[in-house]
């Protein structure tokens, strides 16, 4: 009777921590999920940042001009573009 005791205690020890409800899959699981809710966070943050680019292109044109300018290399009707040249053997 001992014998089928110490058995069932072991089987059901198994089963608590290598089963598929068990402490190790529950912590891999708990770890996932708290490296999945850092990924949302940092993602929700970027989200933020990027709809208030978007707004300020679309109510600023002091912003679009910018960014034409800097981006795409636009320029104004009759502007002229002066680029310089750096050399880069001066000391």
């Amino acid at each position: 009777m001992l014998i089928i005791f110490v058995i069932l205690i072991v089987i059901i020890t198994y089963f608590a921590v290598f089963g598929s409800k068990g402490l190790i899959n529950r912590t891999k699981l708990s770890n996932e999920n708290s490296r999945i809710l850092e990924k949302i966070k940092a993602d929700s943050l970027i989200s933020i940042e990027l709809k208030k680019e978007v707004d300020e292109l679309q109510n600023s044109d002091e912003k679009l001009e910018k960014v034409a300018r800097e981006k795409y290399g636009m320029v104004k009707e009759g502007e002229k573009i002066i680029k310089i040249k750096v050399d880069s053997t001066e000391k």
